[in-house]
């Protein structure tokens, strides 16, 4: 399927908003992002959580991610969606706070997890292995929530739409 038909019912399905724009204190000439927005629950030994996530699938939006956000708030977060599993690494240099960047497989498994990522680093900040997708929440929730190799990751009706047209269908 081609990449711009997935891109739209991705835009159509996850419903875009500039309300995460304006979440950000830009700089000058930094023009405002969307992303696609859905939930996310995560069970883990501490109970089930369910999160309002914002859905970064283009390379634009996954280079831009959380950058000058001042807060990311309770229950919320940004999904990284990559078109295959591979060993990824981000870095912080423009997010001014710190995350947890929870690194997950094509089968929904964890496979690492990088916590309080210091904010405005280039420090890279790899997974353990391969991955195909990350989840950045507020630096200190994966401890609070208990993510460990037990956790569930279960994903809202729109990625999970999103993901069976992919080329790579999810595995979970």
């Amino acid at each position: 399927m081609p990449r711009i038909f997935l891109l739209a019912l991705l835009m159509l399905s996850l419903g875009w908003t500039g309300n995460a724009a304006s979440q950000a204190v830009l700089p000058q000439g930094v023009p405002p992002m969307e992303f696609g927005r859905d939930v996310m629950a995560i069970t883990t030994d501490k109970g089930r959580f369910v999160y309002d996530i914002e859905v970064a699938v283009t390379p634009d939006q996954q280079a831009r991610g959380l950058m000058w956000r001042p807060v990311l708030g309770p229950n919320k977060g940004m999904l990284f969606i990559f078109g295959q599993e591979r060993g990824l690494s981000f870095w912080m240099q423009n997010t001014l706070i710190p995350l947890d960047m929870v690194f997950i497989d094509n089968k929904g498994q964890l496979v690492s997890i990088q916590r309080q990522a210091e904010p405005r680093t280039r420090t890279p900040r790899p997974s353990d292995g391969p991955a195909r997708f990350v989840l950045e929440i507020d630096g200190g929730e994966a401890e609070a929530l208990g993510i460990d190799a037990d956790t569930t990751f279960e994903f809202g009706a729109a990625t999970l739409q999103y993901l069976a047209a992919s080329r790579l269908p999810y595995g979970g």
